[in-house]
């Protein structure tokens, strides 16, 4: 369960913020560094594959204001529903207080693609430990050949989501709530002098 504020929400106890500056943009690329660049040993140019700034959302968790874990939302088409992915999903801390982190990031990321009206996401897990914990946010397994990359075999999986405000989502307007919110501590819900002046 979440509580809105307007610097951020929180899930399981940490702050998520939609990501609206450079400067917490740059936390997440931090985060992604450590875990994946420091941790991992993955190659620059793969953890940093030149979409972060192209149609991504970047949503960042704090704990006690300190970054711990970042989700990147890519929405790769608005047609039919929507399709969306979720990349880079990192945490600094391992253990227990990752899986927290990772879950928290993962009902925000939801709450997002719902807000956005998105109703298929769509990804790729290498192991059964990571499909396991992303069945829990309704992933399954997509029947059709695995993707392979450096070796690595990825099985398809996907999830799909009931569009905002529908009957069958109970929770249904919190999402709007939130992201309002967001929108509010980032001045987004000003509209531009051109759109101003047209209405």
């Amino acid at each position: 369960m979440h509580t809105g504020k307007i610097t951020g929400t929180t899930y399981h106890g940490l702050e998520i913020r939609l990501v609206t500056t450079m400067d917490e943009l740059m936390q997440c690329f931090a985060v992604r560094s450590a875990a994946f660049l420091g941790r991992e040993g993955e190659p620059y140019a793969e953890e940093f594959d030149g979409n972060d700034m192209s149609g991504a959302t970047h949503l960042l968790a704090l704990e006690r204001g300190v970054p711990v874990g970042t989700i990147r939302v890519r929405i790769l088409s608005s047609g039919d529903g929507g399709v969306a992915t979720w990349q880079r999903f990192a945490s600094v801390p391992s253990g227990k207080l990752a899986m927290k982190v990772l879950r928290a990031l993962a009902e925000a990321a939801a709450d997002y693609t719902r807000f956005k009206q998105v109703e298929r996401v769509i990804g790729e897990v290498a192991d059964d430990r990571l499909l396991r914990f992303w069945e829990r946010f309704g992933f399954r397994r997509v029947d059709a050949p695995p993707v392979v990359y450096n070796g690595v075999r990825y099985q398809r999986i996907e999830a799909r989501f009931s569009r905002l405000g529908s009957t069958s989502d109970e929770a249904g307007g919190r999402e709007a709530d939130f992201f309002y919110a967001w929108r509010e501590k980032a001045a987004l819900h000003l509209s531009a002098p051109l759109e101003r002046e047209a209405a």
